[in-house]
């Protein structure tokens, strides 16, 4: 194939430098002529230092239409006057204006790679119907070619009849594991060290993660947790990372790192890494951790579910939910894989008119998530745990004592094992705590309804009339 000159579209310099270098570099080595055009950030300069070329365009991140206008009559006359033999496009706002300029520019061949569709199941249905509508009618009208990193987006794009079945490529993503390895490594529990690495903006999570972390520093003051990434003058959100330095000073054990080059090294200094973002593609850095041996805690959403097996290779846990984010990170310093025994989350206590504690259980035996467990107001405290002799998961309630028993009936302890479609009466004889034996594949999450606890989430029909008294 002869050599193609081609322009790699996208709205920041950081895309370029970070995500499509290992792209743009190998398209060089391969003969073609690869530009770049982007809004000018702080790496731009940097880049040309290298011997890059790169354009540089206004482009708002956000719907801006005099903005965008500009960026789509900016853009075609940089396709006419260069000439390129194709446009790659890159993030959601620049891969929407720019599609919409080489197709007046009339470029040849106008490939897009969604790193992630920018609608997702928590927006409101009339938005998320807007921007579906959007990207299906640009995928249409104005790709010659969509390449997809995640599954799900491959899958829907598929369905939903977005391109010609010959025009959709699911591309995954990569690491080079040459970089990123697992190391040997003395991991002390109680001084576990966390990692979060992105953009320092709401949707990643940031928020949430450093007030769920303030909350286990409650409990554990030796755990700590490294912030890595930046806040680049171009993002439209700038309010987050004033939040971020605020817990900075109030939190001595959160310490931040800023935009480290270094990753690998990163990652071997750590123990567990964390990425609770609201929208995600196919999260490289999901790949980075576990490539380097680092559990990983999620939430459940696109991307990450495809990347983290829940209970085996880490947990997904419910987006904006700090306190899911606390029992997770409660769940490594707490639970030892190598014991049988032992509480899995020991005494904590339940109160309020709103409160939910997420669970684990354990499944095919690896732990796993469980949905919340709702309550109208105190009734003590509860902790989940694993017997002695490696049989079932337990739940054990008692508004006093805080040492749970072995659930074995030999001790004394009432033990009832509870099938997925029975009910059962909690038992009037319960004066030394009641502990309930759970087969493996249960799923089980309560709530206090009018005096009665009863399930949710699964569909399994199991109830316990009234309340545990001690």
């Amino acid at each position: 194939m002869a050599p193609l000159k081609i322009l790699q579209f996208c709205a920041v310099d950081m895309t370029a430098d970070v995500l499509l270098r290992p792209l743009i570099e190998s398209l060089k080595a391969e003969g073609h002529e690869v530009d770049v055009a982007c809004a000018y950030g702080d790496r731009t300069d940097r880049l040309r230092d290298e011997g890059w070329v790169i354009h540089t365009l206004p482009i708002d991140r956000k719907f801006s239409p005099k903005r965008n206008l500009q960026t789509i009559q900016e853009l075609v006359r940089l396709l006419r006057r260069e000439k390129y033999d194709a446009i790659h496009v890159h993030t959601p706002v620049a891969a929407a204006l720019g599609r919409v300029a080489a197709r007046i520019a009339r470029t040849p061949h106008i490939l897009y790679t969604a790193h992630g569709f920018y609608f997702h199941e928590r927006m409101g249905r009339i938005a998320y119907e807007l921007v579906f509508w959007l990207e299906k009618s640009l995928a249409a009208l104005a790709t010659d070619w969509l390449l997809l990193q995640s599954e799900e987006d491959y899958s829907l794009a598929k369905t939903r009849h977005f391109k010609e079945d010959e025009r959709l490529m699911h591309l995954g993503n990569g690491i080079d594991l040459n970089r990123f390895y697992p190391t040997e490594k003395h991991i002390s529990p109680e001084h576990l060290k966390f990692l979060f690495v992105g953009r320092l903006v709401q949707e990643k999570g940031i928020l949430d993660l450093l007030q769920a972390f303030d909350e286990l520093t409650k409990r554990y003051p030796n755990a700590t947790l490294t912030i890595a990434g930046e806040l680049m003058t171009s993002e439209r959100d700038q309010e987050t990372a004033k939040q971020v330095e605020a817990h900075l000073a109030q939190n001595p054990q959160i310490h931040y790192a800023g935009f480290v080059r270094d990753t690998p090294s990163l990652f071997a200094a750590h123990d567990v890494f964390l990425l609770p973002s609201y929208r995600e593609g196919l999260p490289r850095s999901i790949l980075e951790a576990m490539a380097s041996g680092l559990p990983v805690i999620a939430t459940d959403i696109r991307g990450c579910r495809e990347e983290v097996t829940d209970g085996e290779t880490g947990f997904l846990v419910p987006v904006g939910r700090p306190e899911a984010l606390t029992l997770a990170m409660r769940w490594f310093i707490e639970c030892d894989d190598n014991t049988e025994a032992g509480p899995l989350h020991a005494n904590f206590t339940l109160s309020g008119s709103e409160d939910e504690v997420y669970l684990f259980t354990k499944q095919d035996g690896a732990w796993r998530t469980v949905d919340a467990i709702d309550w109208n107001d105190a009734i003590g405290n509860f902790s989940l745990g694993r017997t002695t002799d490696g049989a079932p998961d337990w739940v054990w309630f008692n508004p006093n004592s805080s040492n749970p028993p072995t659930p074995n009936a030999a001790n004394g302890t009432n033990v009832h094992v509870i099938e997925p479609t029975t009910s059962i009466a909690w038992p009037t004889d319960c004066e030394q705590p009641c502990v309930i034996d759970l087969p493996q594949s249960t799923h089980l999450a309560l709530h206090r309804i009018n005096g009665q606890l009863v399930t949710k989430s699964t569909g399994k029909s199991i109830s316990i009339n009234g309340q545990p008294t001690g």
